[in-house]
């Protein structure tokens, strides 16, 4: 499946998830499309994303949340991989694009990326439903699924990238700024309290 499919029909689907995006493919795909400033881009940490969104789906079971991985985030948080087989948070769907290179230091390749089978290590791990997509009936079926029989999925989708897809998540969100603006939202939406009296 090309990028731009990928994106446009994830953001056709999207009701009320709420997104996690690792850096790379994943959050500038996820902005070109949407142009969401309610999403968290984590744009730092290669391979945190998938705890972050694990603790928010455990911390928030009354949300619907999407992780938007990439194969390289997800190489380097192999270990993750042994969590999250270990709790299986029903309201999170991970969706792990494999482009077999990372993109974000300029399409360098991804170590084994021809030989590894990720839904392979999924599975391997422990996590009960791992689907490999090809296709964007792949790809809508997944999230019928996810919405009808709620379990923690996780989602093999291979992606052909496009160069002109390559653009940045919105400037100035970044650090402190996004973490700010994302907690804020979650507040308001679910009427949590997530930061302190002084702002932490």
């Amino acid at each position: 499946m090309k990028e731009a499919q990928f994106f446009e029909t994830l953001a056709g689907q999207w009701q009320d998830e709420l997104v996690v995006t690792s850096l790379g493919s994943a959050g500038h795909g996820w902005f070109k499309a949407t142009q969401s400033k309610d999403s968290f881009y984590l744009l730092d940490g290669m391979g945190f994303a998938s705890s972050f969104a694990l603790g928010m789906a455990l911390g928030l079971p009354q949300g619907r949340f999407w992780l938007l991985d990439t194969d390289g985030a997800f190489a380097m948080n192999l270990g993750g991989v042994l969590t999250q087989a270990s709790v299986q948070a029903p309201n999170l769907l991970h969706l792990m694009l494999n482009n077999h290179s990372y993109r974000v230091i300029g399409e360098l390749p991804l170590v084994n990326a021809d030989t590894t089978d990720y839904a392979g290590v999924a599975r391997a791990a422990g996590i009960r439903r791992v689907v490999d997509v090809q296709t964007q009936d792949d790809l809508l079926a997944v999230l019928e699924q996810q919405r009808q029989d709620p379990a923690y999925t996780l989602a093999v989708v291979d992606i052909e990238p496009q160069d002109e897809w390559r653009t940045g998540p919105p400037k100035g969100i970044e650090g402190p700024e996004m973490k700010y603006r994302f907690g804020r939202y979650v507040e308001q939406r679910f009427g949590v309290q997530v930061f302190g009296p002084e702002g932490v």
